[in-house]
């Protein structure tokens, strides 16, 4: 696997001697990179097992280190939030700044609640993942082991540490955030805005919420829920 850069303020130029050239050096890795992401002041280089910190400003001080064994299968589902930057492995992992020293480290898993799901996902280089800032989530679409298309959004809201299951019934093949929403797209050219209004693009929304048991001061008493936000 090779990173080739280009010289300083012209991107198509990768012949220029002084500032052009390539790097190669992953010790005894062989892999293919599957991603690149930039992530404060490093570039991560990821592969299938493992990632690596790009540091440095200038050809001559350029290096490459071994940060984790955990890699990613691909590079849409990366996604930066605030100091961590959030990939896709065989859970859901990220890259962290902790300390006064702004250290990077490996932080835990996030996809505990939902592991059980791993083993229904295939292609999961194919998978996307979305930064929701406006809701404080990520959207996660993956496809499943026997359909063709992004039915099944995972939403990790990362304040509250709590996954939600979105399932669309239309056949999406991709989606993308703008203007601070969430849109997809379905086999058809057709383009949703999510999130918005109370139906699928007129159909029906199946919803089901479950909680902790929540006593709410009197455990013996049935209470109802009149209103979500």
């Amino acid at each position: 696997a090779t990173i080739y850069y280009s010289a300083l303020g012209t991107y198509n130029n990768f012949t220029e001697d002084v500032d052009a050239g390539y790097m190669n050096e992953f010790h005894t890795d062989t892999g293919s990179i599957t991603a690149l992401k930039t992530y404060k002041d490093y570039l991560a280089v990821y592969k299938k097992n493992s990632v690596y910190l790009l540091t440095g400003t200038t050809p001559e001080d350029f290096a490459i280190s071994l940060f984790a064994d955990k890699g990613a299968y691909g590079p849409n589902a990366i996604v930066n939030v605030e100091n961590k930057q959030y990939f896709l492995s065989n859970g859901i992992f990220a890259l962290q700044h902790v300390g006064e020293l702004n250290q990077v480290q490996l932080g835990s898993e996030i996809s505990l609640k939902i592991k059980p799901e791993f083993s229904l996902f295939v292609n999961l280089k194919d998978a996307l993942g979305l930064h929701y800032e406006r809701k404080n989530q990520i959207w996660y679409f993956f496809p499943y082991n026997g359909s063709d298309y992004l039915h099944t959004v995972w939403i990790n809201d990362y304040l509250n540490k709590a996954w939600y299951k979105r399932v669309i019934p239309q056949d999406i093949v991709t989606a993308c955030v703008y203007n601070d929403y969430i849109y997809t797209a379905d086999k058809n050219g057709k383009i949703y805005k999510e999130d918005f209004g109370t139906t699928f693009n007129g159909e029906p929304v199946k919803f089901m919420w479950k909680s902790p048991f929540l006593s709410i001061t009197s455990p013996h008493h049935r209470k109802m829920i009149d209103e979500f936000y």
